[in-house]
């Protein structure tokens, strides 16, 4: 007699959202990691012909990433229900939310940089 468990197939959409996640919680970490102990602003936004045009605290550093996840959850939550419906827009979301989970990161390694 053998117990039968449940296999619930991991699709290729799923590790993308998945990664995508863990993408935008890495950078959260690191940000915090990195400023957990600066008392000074945090220079957010840099460029070349104007300088710094905006600084902030390590809170509104966060809530970038907390922003990310919640537009990251809201891709998930669009994806499962066109899942049935309209595959390609369903695997659209998935790669859209990788896309954006990466820029996420890389906006939090160019502000750890610049800082």
């Amino acid at each position: 007699m053998s117990i039968v468990l449940p296999y619930r197939h991991i699709g290729w959409r799923n590790i993308f959202f998945g990664m995508s996640f863990l993408l935008v919680i890495l950078g959260m970490a690191w940000a915090y990691a990195s400023f957990r102990s600066t008392v000074s602003p945090i220079i957010l936004q840099f460029n070349n012909y104007d300088g710094i045009t905006k600084i902030g605290s390590l809170i509104e550093l966060e809530l970038f990433g907390v922003f990310g996840l919640v537009m990251l959850s809201i891709n998930l939550l669009v994806a499962n229900t066109l899942e049935k419906r309209a595959l390609f827009l369903a695997n659209l979301a998935a790669v859209w939310s990788f896309f954006l989970g990466t820029l996420l990161f890389l906006g939090f390694a160019a502000i750890i940089s610049v800082n």
